[in-house]
């Protein structure tokens, strides 16, 4: 029988040797041979109609987004209403908007571009009365928060330079919370 001391100098370099690997993985894509993520989808297509709870019954283009650097995108349905903020192919902040009815988008340019950075995610929320706000592409950086001057409209989507006033130089990580002035970021 090994004693503890030499269990633990075998066991040690093959546990760092399997955290290596995960962390490698997770930072680096690795292609498998032979995956096919189209055949995985349709191959498991059947277990999402037996799932309890929201369930594709679509899918609709939205338009043609950087795709040199993961981002988070935002998908918000409110009654009829369905708006998309993302990052376009040339990196312009913009927002989609669509009756779910319609198949059609239309689409506001927010002044506001972002470079190469994955925290860089956008969000929006709808306030209690309609009003639109959107915020993103912030990691260390002034706030960047825009608010729309009519209910529900993206074509009135406009910069407003402060929200509360303080803590607003260095900011990262935008979230908007249900209830009256929720918004969160981390202030570095």
């Amino acid at each position: 029988m090994l004693n503890k001391r030499w269990r633990l100098r075998l066991l040690l370099p093959v546990l760092l040797l399997i955290l290596s690997l995960l962390l490698f993985r997770a930072f680096f894509y690795i292609p498998v041979p032979g995956f096919d993520p189209e055949k995985i989808e349709r191959a498991s297509s059947h277990k999402i109609e037996n799932t309890v709870g929201p369930r594709i019954v679509d899918s609709l283009d939205v338009g043609q987004v950087v795709s040199s650097f993961p981002v988070g995108y935002k998908l918000m349905t409110v009654g009829r209403r369905q708006y998309v903020a993302y990052y376009d192919v040339n990196r312009q902040m913009t927002i989609a908007y669509r009756d779910v009815e319609s198949r059609k988008w239309k689409y506001k340019k927010l002044d506001e571009k972002v470079k190469w950075d994955s925290h860089n995610y956008i969000t929006i929320i709808a306030d209690k009365k309609g009003y639109l706000h959107v915020s993103g592409n912030m990691h260390c950086v002034p706030l960047v928060y825009f608010r729309s001057t009519r209910p529900w409209d993206i074509s009135s989507l406009e910069r407003v330079n402060t929200m509360v006033g303080k803590q607003e130089k260095r900011v990262t990580y935008p979230a908007f919370m249900r209830g009256p002035g929720k918004f969160k970021v981390r202030e570095i």
